[in-house]
């Protein structure tokens, strides 16, 4: 597994644990993989995802002192640092937080394995008529 790739998986696995509402965790949808596809069909450079890994991988070491990259943390150590970053009194780390979690958790269930682990069934049934989305009853 590639470095970015690493960081990402522990990111996911950090912010969508398993043992949640259904059994599907972060892990197991391959978070690297799904954001370079999604800069290169919006039409992006990937680079500053694999930097914004980078920082974050380098973070626990760079802001708290943690002699151990966020890569490397336990599950429960990194489960700390995310909150710890969600909590901060300092807004940069904040924003943040709700970058990557947001970042993470549209990735994770855009995953048609998540849509139907919490009843989605992936299409959006349209009137033939009107061509308007039906609301569902």
């Amino acid at each position: 597994m590639r470095y970015h790739e690493t960081v990402a998986q522990a990111l996911a696995e950090t912010i969508v644990p398993h043992g949640g509402a259904f059994p599907l965790g972060g892990g197991d949808v391959p978070l690297a993989e799904r954001l370079e596809s999604m800069t290169h069909r919006l039409g992006y450079p990937s680079w500053p995802i694999r930097l914004l890994l980078t920082l974050l991988d380098w973070l626990p070491i760079l802001l708290f002192f943690r002699l151990s990259r966020f890569r490397c943390l336990t599950p429960d150590e990194r489960q700390a640092f995310i909150s710890r970053l969600a909590t901060s009194r300092w807004l940069i780390h904040q924003v943040l937080f709700y970058g990557i979690k947001a970042l993470v958790v549209t990735i994770f269930y855009s995953d048609p394995l998540a849509g139907a682990a919490i009843g989605y069934p992936g299409t959006v049934e349209r009137d033939p008529v009107n061509r308007e989305p039906v609301s569902p009853r």
